[in-house]
């Protein structure tokens, strides 16, 4: 080795011990892939500060949330657990954090309406977003009806999306007014973008494939002012097709999203 080398690392070894690192801290980072890419990525970055462990706030205890629904909850942490390019920095962490708190009391009620409760992406993406993203499903379009343009300018809401898991029974056989007519006051109808992240993020995180033998009915408007129907992901992938508004379809439901 360079003696100009072996004297660098020598001296960046005594400057990290006496920061306070430990012998078991620099082999960890040696040794383990993650930590190892970690620590490049730091050093590339310019040794950025960031807050340590002491100094940062005290993370939200999440348990009674997912007691109660188990994988109906998926929290922005658990998001980047599983992928780290899916980034929520500590400002936006916060935002989460204020809002579920206002959310605490309603985790009984969310269960008995078989809710999910679950963080959107860090910024809006659309569904056409999703299919290059880090999760591993990939909407595509039925090949019937190749001329069918997604609907790339319609994004992800902000904040907590909470999203009914499955349609109700009484959704299918009827229009969309018929549809509208179930909704209560603090219920609208979610967009392709929202139920896309929900299918995915089941996917991804759970092996679980949500709409896998029918349509939900969006909120975004496809060719002839028809709403976007997707789902049917039992075929491989996310189907996507714009079944008319006026006609009843046994295959065709509603899953209703509620209003903060």
């Amino acid at each position: 080795m360079d003696k100009y080398i072996e004297q660098l690392l020598s001296d960046f070894y005594c400057s990290m011990v006496s920061y306070g690192v430990l012998l078991k801290n620099i082999e960890d980072s040696i040794n383990n892939t993650v930590a190892r890419k970690n620590l490049a990525e730091y050093l590339k970055n310019g040794c950025p500060q960031f807050e340590s462990k002491k100094t940062q706030k005290p993370i939200l205890d999440y348990s009674l949330a997912r007691k109660i629904l188990g994988k109906n909850f998926i929290p922005p942490e658990d998001v980047m657990d599983y992928d780290a390019r899916c980034f929520y920095n500590s400002e936006l962490i916060e935002q989460f954090h204020q809002s579920f708190l206002s959310l605490n009391n309603r985790l009984e009620w969310f269960k008995a309406n078989n809710l999910t409760l679950l963080a959107s992406p860090p910024k809006p993406i659309s569904a056409m977003d999703i299919r290059s993203s880090f999760l591993d499903i990939r909407p595509r379009f039925d090949s019937d009806h190749k001329e069918i343009k997604f609907p790339c300018t319609d994004k992800t809401s902000t904040g907590w999306l909470i999203i009914q898991k499955e349609p109700s029974q009484k959704s299918f056989n009827k229009t969309l007014l018929e549809q509208k007519e179930l909704l209560q006051s603090n219920e609208y109808i979610p967009n392709a973008a929202d139920i896309s992240w929900m299918i995915a993020l089941f996917k991804a995180l759970h092996k679980q494939l949500l709409f896998s033998r029918c349509y939900i009915r969006t909120s975004s408007i496809g060719s002839e002012k028809n709403c976007f129907c997707v789902g049917d992901t039992i075929r491989g992938g996310l189907m996507v097709d714009d079944y008319s508004n006026n006609f009843r379809y046994d295959f065709v439901g509603l899953v209703s999203a509620i209003q903060i």
